[in-house]
């Protein structure tokens, strides 16, 4: 309150300093008392009124990419976002609902994460600004994809490969006109060559190939040591890859490397579990600190803690992590079992 002191249940009351200020993001106020709303100073935005540009402008001064290149990251953005996310809101049935801002901040931790090799002045300089070009249009169209896309169920993913060739094409896919923003300046149109659609693959079945700067099919990425299958296993453990397997381990791996979150989600037994066990299980030990939750019922944010805290080391008080000179990555399965918190404190 107006005196800066945090009274706890157990009756132990915190002091804040003058510098000191403590801001809470709320999904709603059902459960707030009038006390509470006339202490505190209340913003309220909706997600449409702030939209995902800030983001964005914040976003692009730390990706490896500078000046024209940079540009033309915004500029792909603006244009090929905002009639996207829209289509994701109104006609893309979605497997999790998710805002505007969440589909385009996927966007750009796909992208952004794809950037590795911008980041070694030899290899920029090696290449020409046709060449530039042609790999940043190609790696935000593979982050466009699997952002704005791959929120959607099978059905949704037909009517965005549908959608997705005809705005990239330089047309204006019929009713989302009005979305489509003049302000990525002059009509800019893709350099990179569109990713194929022979014999019915859809946008989602190619993957960019940046030792060949060209488009290929994930069921070609996938190794002969991954196809084999040793003789005497168990019929249980087999598992056969496909492209399914094969992109969405691309993914996850994308994410665990760039330190980023992510949410696999999608109807019981289609393999969510097995994908991201397996991948867990190539990880090398002396670098990584897997940790498996399997979340019940019953569980509780104790329980929760402590199957964290039991496997990482106490450095000082307070102070947990993995051993010394590895990074620990926690795995969730199951996420939405546990009861709702009675008061909706659970996110």
């Amino acid at each position: 309150d107006d005196n800066k002191k945090l009274c706890l249940p157990n009756s132990e009351i915190i002091a804040m300093g003058s510098n000191m200020n403590m801001i809470f993001e709320v999904n709603d106020l059902a459960v707030a008392s009038p006390a509470t709303v006339s202490r505190c100073g209340m913003v309220y935005l909706e997600p449409h009124q702030l939209g995902w540009e800030p983001a964005m402008q914040s976003w692009r001064h730390t990706i490896p990419l500078q000046g024209a290149h940079q540009q033309r990251v915004v500029d792909l953005m603006l244009w090929l976002l905002p009639p996207s996310v829209k289509l994701a809101q109104k006609e893309l049935r979605q497997v999790s609902p998710v805002t505007e801002t969440n589909i385009a901040i996927s966007c750009m931790r796909i992208f952004n994460a794809q950037l590795d090799e911008f980041k070694d002045e030899e290899y920029v300089k090696k290449l020409d600004a046709i060449q530039s070009e042609t790999i940043i249009d190609s790696l935000f169209l593979l982050a466009f994809v699997w952002s704005v896309g791959g929120c959607c169920n099978e059905d949704g993913r037909k009517r965005f490969d549908h959608f997705a060739r005809e705005l990239c094409s330089g047309a204006k896919p019929e009713g989302y006109g009005i979305y489509m923003q003049d302000k990525a300046g002059p009509r800019i149109m893709l350099t990179a060559p569109m990713i194929p659609d022979d014999d019915g693959h859809t946008v989602f079945d190619y993957v960019f190939c940046k030792e060949t700067n060209g488009w290929k099919l994930w069921t070609t990425t996938i190794s002969e040591e991954e196809s084999h299958i040793p003789s005497g296993t168990p019929f249980s453990s087999i598992i056969v890859p496909t492209k399914d397997s094969a992109r969405y381990t691309f993914l996850l791996n994308l994410a665990v490397l760039h330190n980023y979150p992510s949410l696999f989600c999608g109807p019981t037994g289609t393999g969510k579990s097995v994908y991201v066990n397996r991948y867990l299980m190539k990880l090398d030990k002396n670098a990584w600190t897997p940790i498996n939750i399997t979340f019940s019922a019953r569980t509780t944010a104790n329980m929760t803690q402590d199957q964290v805290d039991g496997r990482l080391d106490k450095r000082r008080k307070g102070i947990y992590g993995p051993p010394m000179g590895k990074k620990a990555v926690v795995f969730v399965d199951d996420l939405n079992m546990p009861t709702l918190e009675e008061y909706g404190a659970q996110p």
